[in-house]
């Protein structure tokens, strides 16, 4: 139950501010490191390129995921919209493995997908 926490069991230190501003990243929905760079965040920097690219990476499958005939689903508001209207239902899924674009990914998924359910009134979600 971490209802009473975030989940951060580790042997390392962890760097709040950099977990904080990367998923605030992802929901943009860039591939550019721009932002990151804006809030002393350097982690993804070693893969960009001369102007802070790194392609299709996470936030772009997550929130402008291109489909074959090139039309672009928001796969978190998709999922927003489907946990109020069929909030149990098992195809809660947003997924970073999109096939056709991880060639032009500066590096693939590592967390390639994440699940929500709804379980006795409480969303749960799985990576």
């Amino acid at each position: 139950d971490l209802s009473d926490g975030f989940p951060m069991v580790t042997t390392k230190k962890l760097h709040w501010k950099s977990i904080v501003h990367e998923l605030l990243w992802f929901l943009k929905g860039t591939g550019n490191v721009a932002y990151l760079r804006e809030h002393g965040v350097s982690i993804w920097n070693e893969w960009a390129d001369e102007h802070g690219d790194l392609g299709p990476v996470y936030g772009v499958q997550w929130r402008r995921w291109r489909d074959a005939q090139g039309q672009e689903h928001d796969q978190i508001a998709q999922l927003i919209e489907d946990l109020k209207n069929n909030p149990y239902s098992r195809r809660h899924i947003i997924s970073a493995w999109n096939v056709g674009d991880l060639p032009n990914m500066a590096l693939p998924p590592c967390h390639l997908l994440f699940q929500f359910h709804v379980a006795e009134g409480r969303l749960n979600c799985q990576l």
